[in-house]
């Protein structure tokens, strides 16, 4: 009976720590995306600047459940919200660019609390 227990153990330990790992991967690779988005907005002018605005809006909601797993709810919700805040200042590009650092605030939040690293382990 113990022996069956440990190997129980043993492969519970194991799903948690593969859920960690793959959970890590999809944070940074989501990161990743919607970084280089925040970029190509902050980079844009005019119609392209709409264009990837709505890009963001729709990555933030394609992105919103999978996050919701391994994130706190509140740094998904400021991610999304400040991204849906863009669309409403494609002219004003102070506002625009403001809010461009916010949204790259919260991801830096959210990669640098939920990704593994070295220093997190040790």
């Amino acid at each position: 009976m113990p022996v069956s227990r440990l190997i129980a153990v043993g492969v519970l330990l194991a799903v948690i720590i593969s859920t960690c790992i793959m959970g890590s991967y999809k944070i940074n690779g989501i990161y990743d995306e919607m970084n280089a988005i925040v970029d190509n907005c902050e980079n844009s002018q005019g119609d392209d600047r709409i264009k990837n605005t709505d890009l963001l809006v729709d990555c933030t909601e394609k992105y919103d459940n999978i996050l919701t797993l391994f994130v706190r709810r509140d740094i998904v919700e400021d991610i999304s919200e400040n991204a849906k805040r863009l669309t409403a200042m494609y002219d004003d590009s102070s506002s625009y660019m403001a809010e461009c650092v916010s949204v790259r605030h919260s991801l830096n939040e959210m990669k640098e609390e939920y990704t593994l690293n070295l220093k997190s382990i040790f």
